[in-house]
């Protein structure tokens, strides 16, 4: 149904077609650990949203790295481990996708890094923080195929991180107080 249309669109119609009340995204080329769903659940009905881990496989299944990862006392390389926030998306080299309440999806708009920002606004709308489930993983797998394997990706996404930063700057987007700035 998508085919062409970009993931933004397609996502959306995605949205608009869906019944639940809690909304959960997942490409067609990556794939959930077991019991992702109900392992985010409790934190988003609690919170309006929740995160996962995310692992990056490589494309004979092997695991690259783990974003956002906690490590010993509680920590991710100085980050807390218990909540997300904007710090985390550019700590990590990837990013990170929520299980949010329908009403606190705002949507994606279209073009290189939607997701990331999808969660940013998410993480807006759930004031600046939100769980992120260390028992859960989005498996996000590498290919030759994939959108971020084009060369042409790094000016893409530098260009739309540029136009976001300007969002920022100028408070147009979810995010306020030191969670903008953490965006920034």
């Amino acid at each position: 149904v998508g085919i062409g249309t970009g993931p933004g669109a397609t996502r959306n119609r995605g949205i608009a077609q869906s019944k639940g009340r809690f909304l959960a995204f997942l490409d067609a080329d990556d794939t959930w650990s077991p019991s992702y769903l109900s392992r985010l659940w409790p934190q988003a009905k609690q919170h309006g949203a929740s995160f996962a881990v995310t692992s990056v496989l490589r494309s004979d299944g092997n695991c690259l790295m783990v974003l956002g990862k906690s490590g010993k006392a509680g920590t991710t390389k100085g980050l807390a481990s218990t909540l997300i926030t904007p710090r985390y998306f550019g700590h990590w080299p990837g990013s990170f996708h929520p299980m949010v309440r329908r009403d606190l999806s705002p949507g994606f708009d279209h073009g290189a890094g939607q997701d990331v920002f999808h969660a940013l606004e998410v993480l807006g709308a759930v004031g600046g923080a939100a769980p992120l489930v260390q028992s859960a993983s989005y498996q996000l797998h590498l290919t030759a195929g994939s959108v971020t394997a084009n060369p042409a990706f790094t000016r893409r996404i530098d260009h739309r991180y540029r136009d976001w930063q300007y969002r920022y700057h100028h408070h147009q987007t979810a995010l306020t107080g030191m969670a903008r700035r953490e965006a920034l």
